[in-house]
């Protein structure tokens, strides 16, 4: 769907016969002019596909302004794969070293793509998934756990207990039960 100068789709990618993920996918091409509303889709972002084109020239600063952008907006807990589109065309091999050797020194998979012959366009985002995915299971999991906790109520009865100095000493006092 065109929206204000960028794209966005909602797409179901089906991880398994019995799992299915909905993506909210935003493309804004990269493009200064949209930054300040790419930096209003951040918010809730749990994975970032980062693409470069392999049929132009880049340095690594290009690739350092767009990762720090995301932790500035995300943070460190957000899952990033750097995408290189268009192994189809004129591939510019130094942009291919440059975006290796970055991953490679910043533990980030790189991924080689092309839309036009369909290569490996699945692979990026079924590998963005498997590593959001359990992710969100645990924090979904810790949040059902401090729920349940913080729901727990004490049980208060009145229960007569003996005092160990004497048995006639018998107070009235209050208990509590964990349920």
């Amino acid at each position: 769907m065109k929206n204000s100068g960028f794209d966005s789709v909602t797409a179901t990618f089906r991880l398994s016969e019995s799992q299915k993920v909905k993506l909210n996918i935003w493309d804004t091409a990269g493009q200064e002019k949209y930054r300040s509303i790419s930096r209003s889709l951040y918010r809730g972002t749990h994975g970032i596909l980062i693409c470069f084109d392999l049929t132009k020239s880049l340095t690594v600063e290009s690739i350092k302004i767009w990762l720090h952008e995301v932790r500035q907006h995300i943070g460190e807990e957000c899952s990033k794969v750097i995408v290189g589109t268009k192994s189809d065309g004129a591939v510019n091999e130094e942009t291919i070293r440059v975006l290796t050797t970055f991953a490679v020194e910043n533990k980030v998979k790189f991924i080689q793509t092309s839309a036009l012959e369909g290569t490996n366009v699945y692979f990026a985002f079924e590998f963005l998934i498997k590593k959001i995915v359990p992710r969100l299971r645990k924090r979904r999991m810790d949040m059902l756990k401090e729920k349940i906790d913080s729901q727990r109520s004490f049980v208060i009865n009145k229960k007569r207990l003996a005092s160990r100095s004497t048995a006639s000493n018998i107070s009235e006092q209050r208990c509590c039960a964990l349920l």
